[in-house]
């Protein structure tokens, strides 16, 4: 709008500006009569008319889109999209624990947990991304005598002399996280009423759970009481 007012003061002095070079020329003015109704012989007059023409459409345009009268007015824009979180709200809480999921759960725009489901030794579904517990959490140190990088499953989740629920994996957010069950993260999106999604990793071919697994996970999703219809295994 602003850019077509523009255009048309212009046109408009161009021939206004026109016809007093031609009455100057034949030795008259046409200053001080009026022209289409407004005297434009001053240059400041004509400057502060420009300027008012644009100040005019842009508070035309802010009113009238406010007021609704617009295709992009809120009424007629498009729902927000629903988001997964994906590990949690990872970028804000270690991923895949019982903070980061309760995090993500407060937004409204989330509507499915994801996630990623190990076996343990003994024979515990539990959360955790990749095959060794090196990058997330304070194993080097909590349990220096054993392989760092062996797979997580060979480990028992609540005995032996390395547990799984007693390594803190919060360390790089400096905050104090265990690694947690699929039973406490069902329950977060059981009370939540979110939908959850999981990836479950195979554990070695020799692990006592190697058979199972699949039935260790689906038993622990039944035990929880969740809407089946909200769960889905990728």
């Amino acid at each position: 709008a602003g850019t077509l007012l523009y255009y048309i003061s212009q046109r408009w002095f161009y021939s206004f500006n026109s016809t007093v070079g031609s009455s100057s020329r034949r030795g008259t003015s046409s200053c001080g009569k009026w022209w289409s109704g407004l005297p434009l012989c001053s240059k400041r007059l004509r400057f502060v008319f420009v300027v008012s023409l644009h100040l005019t459409a842009a508070v035309l345009v802010r009113w009238i889109s406010h007021s609704g009268c617009l295709p992009c007015s809120s009424a007629r824009l498009l729902p927000k999209p629903s988001l997964v979180a994906h590990r949690g709200c990872a970028r804000m809480f270690p991923e895949n624990t019982l903070g980061a999921f309760r995090e993500a759960s407060g937004f409204p725009q989330i509507v499915a947990l994801e996630t990623d489901v190990q076996i343990s030794y003994d024979g515990v579904p539990f959360l955790l991304h990749d095959p060794h517990l090196v990058r997330t959490s304070d194993i080097a140190t909590r349990c220096p005598s054993i392989d760092h990088y062996r797979n997580v499953t060979w480990l028992n989740y609540s005995s032996g002399s390395c547990p799984l629920r007693e390594v803190n994996v919060g360390v790089m957010f400096q905050e104090d996280e265990r690694v947690p069950t699929l039973a406490e993260f069902l329950e977060i999106a059981k009370q939540k009423k979110l939908n959850v999604i999981f990836d479950i990793s195979e554990p070695p071919v020799d692990h006592p759970h190697h058979d199972t697994y699949g039935n260790k996970t689906l038993e622990a999703v039944v035990a929880s009481g969740i809407d089946l219809r909200t769960v889905c295994e990728r």
